[in-house]
C-alpha cells in the first residue's frame, strides 16, 4: 500500500476512534514518506505533528515528544521560528510537557509566548 494510501485510511481509523489501528496506519505510512522523501522534508511536518498528537492522546508521552520535537526542528529549519505552523508545535510540546509533569514545559509555554508576542503583538493573545 502506498503512503498516501495508508495516511487516508489511519486518518479514517482516527476519525471513527480507533486510534491504535490509525496509529499503526499512520508510522507505516510515516516510513514510507521518509523513504521517499528523506527524513527531513518539510511536507512530513504535518503528519509529524498529527502523529504526535495522536500519541499524546494515547498517552504515549515519550512517542508523542519525538514526533513534535522532529516536526518542530523541521519546520524552525524550512519555514522558520515565527510560522504559525512552527508555533503550534512548539504550544503542543508545551502542552504534553505540563501534562507530562515536566519542568521543560514553563520554558517551552515562555518561548511559545515570546515567539506569538513578537509575531502577532499582546492583542492576539488569550491565555
Amino acid at each position: 500500500m502506498k503512503a498516501a494510501e495508508l495516511k487516508r485510511l489511519g486518518d479514517q481509523y482516527a476519525e471513527l476512534g480507533d486510534y491504535e489501528s490509525a496509529e499503526l496506519l499512520l508510522r507505516n505510512a510515516l516510513s514510507a514518506q521518509e523513504r521517499e522523501l528523506g527524513e527531513e522534508h518539510p511536507s512530513l511536518s504535518v503528519d509529524l505533528y498529527n502523529l504526535g498528537l495522536l500519541c499524546y492522546a494515547l498517552d504515549k508521552f515519550n512517542d508523542a515528544e519525538t514526533f513534535l520535537m522532529r516536526a518542530w526542528a523541521i519546520e524552525r529549519k524550512c519555514f522558520g521560528p515565527m510560522h504559525s505552523d512552527t508555533l503550534a508545535t512548539l504550544e503542543a510540546l508545551s502542552e504534553l510537557y505540563y501534562d507530562a509533569n515536566r519542568n521543560t514545559s514553563i520554558e517551552f509555554k515562555a518561548l511559545a509566548i515570546t515567539a506569538a508576542r513578537s509575531n502577532y503583538g499582546t492583542v492576539h493573545l488569550h491565555h
